[in-house]
């Protein structure tokens, strides 16, 4: 199993429905998001698989990490990345896939709170389950 870990991390496995957690997470977001509001960061044999599960994520929306890091050093490179972009004050938000979210209308909302707080308190705002 270690193997096929190593190959195709848990994210991408099929899990619900032929489905991995990563085209749940993708199928949640896009009820609520344009594919072009929604960004990946992963690494580079990562990137390949995501494209290949999901052929609607553009090419330009992934961000490459040079090396698997851990939270903190992830959220500073999807920040950088973003600014360059013109985002620079909007809020955004991380969403880890090797997780699902029931009912996804509720973590949508969860969403649509955080923005809002963000944007009232100009804070960052950080959960976790």
């Amino acid at each position: 199993m270690a193997g096929v870990e190593a190959e195709k991390p848990k994210q991408f496995l099929p899990l619900i429905g032929g489905k991995s957690l990563f085209e749940l997470n993708w199928e949640t977001l896009r009820k609520k998001f344009r594919a072009e509001e929604i960004y990946i960061q992963t690494n580079e044999v990562q990137a390949e698989i995501v494209k290949e599960l999901v052929p609607e994520v553009a090419e330009e929306n992934i961000f490459i990490e040079p090396e698997m890091r851990n939270h903190g050093p992830a959220t500073g490179l999807a920040a950088a990345q973003l600014m360059k972009r013109g985002f620079g004050d909007e809020p955004f938000m991380l969403v880890q896939v090797d997780d699902i979210r029931v009912p996804g209308e509720k973590f949508l909302e969860t969403i649509e709170v955080c923005d809002k707080l963000a944007r009232e308190t100009n804070k960052y705002i950080t959960g976790g389950f």
